[in-house]
Formats: structure tokens, sequence, C-alpha cells
């Protein structure tokens, strides 16, 4: 079992708790195979970019708190714009 899983159970699991679930997982998911592709380097600033996105959605699920929602929509916001440039 992965650690973020791990960590996605021990929160409740009411309906925003169940969505942040479910994106943490499929993020999870993709970063996994994304790193367990021998083409992608793991030190990728999208790979870091990415890892940094779920973590910042695992303390947003934990938090629920204004600043940690902003913070998150930033990040999200920034990640767009970067793939938009590319």
């Amino acid at each position: 079992m992965e650690f973020y899983t791990i960590l996605l159970q021990t929160y409740g699991t009411d309906e925003l708790g169940a969505v942040f679930e479910k994106i943490a997982n499929d993020l999870d998911h993709y970063l996994q195979n994304i790193i367990g592709n021998q083409s992608v380097i793991q030190s990728n600033c999208h790979v870091g970019s990415l890892h940094n996105l779920l973590e910042t959605l695992l303390i947003a699920r934990k938090s629920r708190d204004a600043m940690t929602a902003v913070s998150l929509v930033q990040k999200v916001r920034r990640m767009i714009g970067c793939h938009l440039q590319v």
C-alpha cells in the first residue's frame, strides 16, 4: 500500500473528503506510473510539481481551512499556466 493511500484512510469520509481522496489517489497512481517509466527522470520539475500538488491536496483535505484551499488553487493555476506555456 502506498504512503499517500495510508494517509488518506486516516481522515473522515464526508463528500469533500471523498473528492479529495479520489483526486489524490488518481494523482498518486499517475505519479507512480511516471516514476516507473525509465525515460522520465525523477528530478524532472513536473514530477516535483506534481508531488508538491499532492502534498498540498493532502494538507487541504486534513485542515479544511481557507488559506490551505487558496494555496491549493494557486498551485493548480501555476501548473496550468506552466503547462500552457510549454
